[in-house]
């Protein structure tokens, strides 16, 4: 299973699986199957499957980038586990490459239940201090925004419709978060949102 270290682009998103399975789910460099990750050959911009590789963890902090320079490191380079023994013989120790590969499968996966011990400890301290800490914060979170909101009230109960009351902000020169124009289905979304709490 691979770990994410960043959020990348939905192309991205839709290309992991393509290319796990054409790398059957293995190290294109050591074999390793254990803390899978995708490798982008030409920098994280390009994300056609064919600048896009399987590496384990260990390889993925060693590859080059450079279609040529990966290539050549694929054929004739050290692994990541080789490096890595190479490291542990300077200090007097020895594990072999399925020991170092199943060592640092471990840490990554510690290393991920810090991380959401961590950010479950402070999801529970936002809540506890009575702030919203998930997702996008609902329109009327930031300020500024409750005022366009009684903007939208006094002009719904006028018995305006929804996409009135957007043509009406939108010739008025009122902004939406995103600094597109209003539409009427925002609109609706935002006064049902709020007349339901």
């Amino acid at each position: 299973m691979p770990i994410k270290r960043a959020k990348f682009s939905p192309l991205f998103e839709a290309a992991k699986p393509f290319v796990l399975e054409r790398d059957q789910n293995r190290c294109v460099k050591c074999g390793s199957a254990l803390s899978l990750e995708i490798h982008h050959i030409e920098g994280y911009k390009i994300n056609d499957p064919e600048y896009l590789a399987t590496l384990c963890y260990l390889c993925h902090g060693v590859a080059p980038m450079g279609k040529t320079a990966f290539s050549v490191w694929i054929s004739y380079g050290e692994t990541g586990a080789e490096i890595f023994q190479r490291h542990l013989a300077k200090h007097n120790l020895t594990l072999n490459t399925q020991q170092i590969t199943a060592f640092c499968s471990a840490l990554v996966e510690m290393e991920l239940d810090i991380r959401k011990f961590q950010l479950r400890q402070a999801r529970e301290y936002i809540r506890n201090s009575g702030l919203r800490c998930e997702g996008r914060k609902p329109y009327g979170y930031k300020p500024g925004e409750t005022e366009i909101i009684n903007t939208m009230r006094s002009l719904r109960a006028s018995r305006l419709s929804y996409d009135k009351i957007a043509e009406a902000l939108n010739a008025n020169g009122i902004p939406s978060r995103s600094g597109i124009l209003w539409n009427g289905c925002t609109i609706s979304r935002i006064l049902k949102r709020i007349d339901k709490y």
